[in-house]
């Protein structure tokens, strides 16, 4: 009974927040806590999306965890050990851990839409590029009112 205890208290649960197809999704894996330890950041991550491969098939995914202030904080190589730190941190038979993945390389924000902020999307739209002004433009010839020392010696030309 207290080899099962044990490996009950090493278990934590991880819980992976993201929106599919516009939904809140969660799933919910398990891990052993030496084994999260072993794991890299990239590690954990490809576990995440052999377990969810919808998540996978997004172009760029973020994940974020919540800390003890209930403060969402960017999971990258640098806070991979914060992370572990405040998993053991936490008390009780099975820990959990919340993720969320995010979409996009940008720092997690709400959710803005073009039609939350008052505006249409113009994705899809052509625009042509009319170029004809350009041909009414006369060659513009640039002559300076002083001639530089370099200029004159090249030039051999009078200073003024």
């Amino acid at each position: 009974m207290a080899l099962s205890k044990s490996l009950r208290a090493n278990l934590i649960e991880i819980k992976v927040n993201f929106d599919y197809h516009g939904q809140p999704r969660c799933i919910l894996l398990e891990e052993q806590y030496n084994v999260l330890c072993e794991y890299s950041l990239d590690e954990l991550e490809a576990k995440i999306f052999a377990e969810i491969p919808c998540l996978a098939r997004q172009d760029c995914v973020r994940f974020c965890y919540r800390d003890d202030e209930n403060t969402w904080i960017d999971l990258s190589h640098t806070s991979y050990t914060r992370f572990l730190r405040s998993i053991s941190s936490k008390n009780g038979d099975y820990p959990r851990v919340n993720l969320r993945a995010v979409s996009g390389a940008s720092p997690a924000t709400e959710k803005t839409t073009p039609q939350s902020l008052g505006r249409t999307s113009c994705a899809g739209v052509k625009r042509e590029l009319d170029l004809s002004c350009l041909s009414q433009v006369e060659p513009y010839d640039y002559q300076p009112a002083k001639k530089s020392s370099i200029h004159l010696q090249i030039s051999g030309g009078d200073r003024y």
